[in-house]
């Protein structure tokens, strides 16, 4: 499967969105360089690709409205057409995971979505001992996530790279030589390491 990586903090114009479109999808001469156009190409590519929309929140800073127009066309585009997927991925936010009112998320407080857990994005690895004793505490808790093993696809490692790369939660630990894992992605987009929310540990020094 081809993976394009759109990358917001990397994209400041929406010429440059078409050309790196242009340069991974190859599109046809006629491709005019504007959405109704990237629409048509998209829903008319048979080749299995998933497309990876990360910093959303800066790339609305860099090109304003159009960049909700992109990520609208790019998911009618998936919706129309079976070979396409499309990943958000969250960009810089602060440390501390909040809720959809913007509280605070405390240590053993689950996220809920009215009456019903909204999944978290948990990246680790089996070799990672916080990663394994992550797994009880979140069943026990009825937490629901999303496990991803980066060390199972390339795909997966650098869906977390991405992420790494771009998200201030791992400063420290990319200052102290350390992955970075287990990290939790919470639904508004938030980042926390470690598993210190789930039982008051610390992070794996391993990891």
């Amino acid at each position: 499967m081809k993976q394009i990586l759109l990358d917001g903090a990397e994209l400041f114009t929406m010429e440059q969105v078409h050309a790196k479109l242009v340069s991974e999808l190859a599109f046809p001469e006629w491709y005019g360089k504007n959405l109704d156009a990237l629409y048509d190409c998209l829903t008319e590519t048979g080749e299995q690709t998933d497309i990876v929309l990360a910093n959303f929140a800066m790339l609305e800073e860099h090109l304003g409205r159009k960049a909700d127009a992109l990520r609208r066309v790019l998911q009618d585009a998936c919706d129309d057409n079976p070979c396409l997927s499309l990943e958000k991925w969250p960009g810089k936010k602060q440390n501390e995971p909040k809720n959809r009112e913007g509280d605070s998320v405390q240590p053993n407080q689950p996220i809920q979505e009215g009456n019903k857990m909204s999944t978290i994005k948990f990246y680790g690895a089996d070799i990672c001992k916080d990663c394994r004793a992550a797994h009880p505490l979140l069943e026990e808790k009825g937490i629901e996530t999303e496990y991803i093993d980066i060390t199972a696809s390339t795909a997966n490692l650098r869906a977390f790279l991405s992420l790494r790369d771009h998200d201030a939660a791992f400063d420290e630990v990319k200052k102290e030589g350390r992955i970075g894992i287990p990290a939790f992605v919470f639904p508004d987009g938030s980042v926390t390491l470690g598993i210190e929310w789930l039982e008051g540990t610390g992070c794996c020094q391993n990891c």
